[in-house]
């Protein structure tokens, strides 16, 4: 894990709660590649249970609908940095490997795919760069959905992690049904 030290984040903000938030705490993070100058924006939701919800994005890129979604032509190497920006702040939460990691492989804006090509490059990254990954982490995915989430074998919540999971697949199935009706 030599490459943990060459990675750079800098801690933005706590974004206050607002009514109807379900996350207890959300944090903003940022992680820039140096040349070409591209800076991305990595959010960091705090659920009960110690459960992470992580997205990123391209700092100025879409608005708040569309910025998860916009894909750039990056070069492997500034990918494989910003993928070691996310895992690196989770690694930091989770000392005491009692942190479950949630996240979405956003559709691109020219439509839905199931199993697409950044839910195939995050799972081959985790496997490759975190810590015994396939021998000591538990992780499911929803393909279909572009879901997916891991912890630790011994992590002591588990179990609501995998009814936060459902959940969680639950409310992005709703979120792709009401984008689909709104380009009907």
């Amino acid at each position: 894990m030599e490459w943990i030290d060459e990675i750079e984040i800098k801690k933005i903000m706590n974004i206050p709660l607002k009514e109807g938030d379900s996350f207890l705490k959300k944090e903003i993070f940022s992680y820039t590649f140096p040349r070409p100058r591209i800076r991305t924006i990595i959010e960091l939701e705090h659920y009960h249970c110690n459960i992470i919800v992580l997205s990123f994005y391209t700092d100025g890129s879409g608005n708040d609908k569309t910025r998860y979604r916009i894909k750039h032509n990056y070069s492997p190497v500034i990918v494989l940095r910003i993928y070691q920006a996310c895992i690196k702040l989770f690694i930091n939460l989770n000392v005491d490997n009692n942190y479950t990691l949630v996240f979405n492989a956003s559709e691109d804006l020219d439509g839905y795919k199931e199993f697409n090509k950044r839910m195939s490059s995050y799972t081959k990254f985790l496997d490759y760069y975190y810590p015994s990954f396939s021998t000591d982490c538990y992780y499911s995915g929803y393909m279909g959905l572009n879901t997916f989430y891991f912890h630790h074998r011994d992590n002591i919540h588990s179990k609501q992690a995998v009814l936060f999971f459902n959940d969680y697949c639950e409310r992005v199935k709703q979120y792709l049904n009401s984008s689909s009706e709104d380009t009907k």
